[in-house]
């Protein structure tokens, strides 16, 4: 699974994804939204075992806060979890 953020709303990022399949180099079906929720998301990572099961890590900054936050989530192949969120204060 690859991992990125881009603009869709014109102002803030979302965070995206798209599976790649084993043993190939083009991605699998439509990407799709991790997170589109307000607020702006930097430094995506993803870390995937070798079953598929994916953990998506980014940094959030929420409109009304000052600070950056850190949220996770699990994402199995066409499943996509609640986040967890860790916040600085």
């Amino acid at each position: 699974m690859i991992v990125w953020y881009r603009t869709y709303t014109g102002v803030q990022y979302d965070l995206v994804a798209r599976f790649v399949l084993y043993g190939s180099d083009i991605g699998y079906q439509s990407e799709f939204a991790i997170d589109d929720t307000p607020g702006d998301r930097w430094g995506p990572a993803a870390a995937c075992s070798t079953i598929g099961d994916c953990l998506v890590l980014e940094q959030v900054s929420f409109p009304d806060q000052l600070d950056l936050d850190i949220r996770g989530r699990f994402v199995e192949f066409e499943k996509l979890y609640m986040p967890l969120s860790i916040g600085g204060n």
